[in-house]
């Protein structure tokens, strides 16, 4: 397994205003940390929010995954 691991957990309540920092920040941790494997929250908001980023993200790296941590 190489790369580096990233896991967002959040709140149920988020602001989808967080969509293009959460962007950013993914577009960073995969260029200048080598992160490669992403796990998001099923539970909440920014849950969602953080998906939809890693997502946009695997369109320019496919090498990248995203994977579901259940809450429960």
């Amino acid at each position: 397994m190489d790369g580096k691991s990233c896991y967002f957990i959040g709140h149920r309540e988020a602001d989808e205003r967080l969509l293009p920092r959460l962007e950013l920040t993914v577009e960073s941790l995969i260029q200048e940390e080598d992160v490669r494997y992403f796990y998001v929250g099923g539970y909440g908001g920014f849950d969602g929010i953080a998906a939809t980023a890693v997502k946009r993200a695997k369109k320019k790296h496919p090498d990248v995954s995203l994977m579901l941590v259940l809450p429960y």
